[in-house]
């Protein structure tokens, strides 16, 4: 079995509940990354991740597994990548039943006890390190949820550290706040690490200053959308997964209605701005696909719009249907929050 374990300072990384590989994209930007491992539950968002990966990062070596995470094992794992050691053992577990809008059934839930499978999948590959993302409302909603993963992550062998980011202070234009959850073996020595600064801040109200000087201004929507063109143009041609719905006259006219940064509590529409960061991105039930309202058109946003929000490149091509691409970004971490916590964590190790 061939060993690359830490090779030129290279990585092993194996990425739990990939997704459309927001993730597996903020690990590969680092250059640190030999070996990647990706699996999903679902074929159709995994197989975004399996497409895209060797056109943009071609001398990482890349497996993966369309598989329930419940019926993986660290063996197996070890056996597809082709090394016996894994450095980062990374992923964000489905949240749908800790979201604070969402089902909120917490444990109860179908999709909760995942958040187990990761942990168990840490005690038996016993990665270096590993990284848990998932919603700030375990935090609080469901904190005996983190309390008990936390503990279990103890068992295993690591400390553990926890921390809230803001997307929005990290370059992404959007309001969206993730708990990640890092732990280190216990001889890593990890009360050296520290979790990435922010890097943009708001500005102040009577100038063009943000409150610290040391940071950037926080990004609009219309900073990464102003030169896309409308779906409906020649142009829009040139942008894979920009098509938008077809809406009825009815609903045309209500869009009109709705001002920019506002949410419609009857209809529970929102219309994101254009001068400044967007509510997080949902993408709605799975009976009822829905992205939010384009800040200046009078549609739904396309999956590149979407995209082009959380940070994902626009040669990175999005499987299956308008609505499979929606969720994918919509589950997503924001690619550049991503990328600072993981550059943070492997310039640690």
């Amino acid at each position: 079995m061939t060993q690359l374990h830490n090779t030129n300072n290279k990585l092993t990384v194996v990425s739990l509940f990939s997704g459309a590989g927001g993730l597996d994209i903020a690990a590969c930007r680092t250059g640190r990354v030999a070996r990647l491992f990706s699996t999903d539950a679902n074929a159709t968002f995994l197989q975004t991740t399996i497409n895209n990966i060797p056109n943009h990062f071609p001398n990482v070596v890349h497996k993966h597994i369309a598989a329930d995470v419940k019926k993986l094992h660290g063996p197996q794992i070890i056996e597809s990548i082709g090394t016996s050691k894994v450095d980062l053992l990374m992923g964000g577990p489905p949240c749908d039943d800790f979201t604070s809008i969402g089902r909120k059934k917490g444990f109860e839930g179908d999709k909760a006890p995942l958040v187990f499978e990761f942990s168990r999948l840490v005690n038996e590959l016993k990665p270096r390190v590993f990284l848990f993302e998932n919603v700030p409302s375990l935090a609080n909603m469901w904190k005996n949820v983190l309390d008990e993963l936390v503990q279990s992550l103890k068992n295993s062998g690591y400390d553990v550290v926890v921390q809230i980011l803001e997307s929005q202070k990290f370059g992404v234009p959007s309001l969206r706040k993730r708990l990640f959850v890092v732990g280190f073996k216990s001889n890593e020595e990890p009360t050296a690490f520290a979790f990435p600064r922010a890097t943009h801040g708001e500005l102040m109200a009577e100038s063009n200053q943000t409150y610290s000087s040391d940071l950037l201004p926080y990004v609009s929507v219309g900073d990464v959308l102003k030169d896309l063109p409308d779906n409906c143009e020649p142009t829009a041609l040139n942008f894979n997964n920009h098509t938008a719905r077809i809406h009825r006259p009815s609903t045309i006219e209500h869009f009109k209605t709705i001002p920019q940064g506002i949410q419609v509590k009857k209809s529970y529409r929102y219309r994101a701005p254009w001068d400044g960061p967007s509510h997080s991105l949902t993408a709605g039930m799975d009976s009822s696909t829905k992205s939010y309202i384009h800040p200046i058109y009078h549609r739904e946003m396309s999956v590149r719009e979407y995209a082009r929000i959380h940070g994902f490149p626009d040669t990175w091509i999005f499987s299956g249907t308008r609505s499979n691409g929606l969720k994918q970004v919509a589950n997503a971490v924001p690619v550049l929050l991503a990328e600072s916590v993981l550059r943070s964590i492997i310039n640690f190790i």
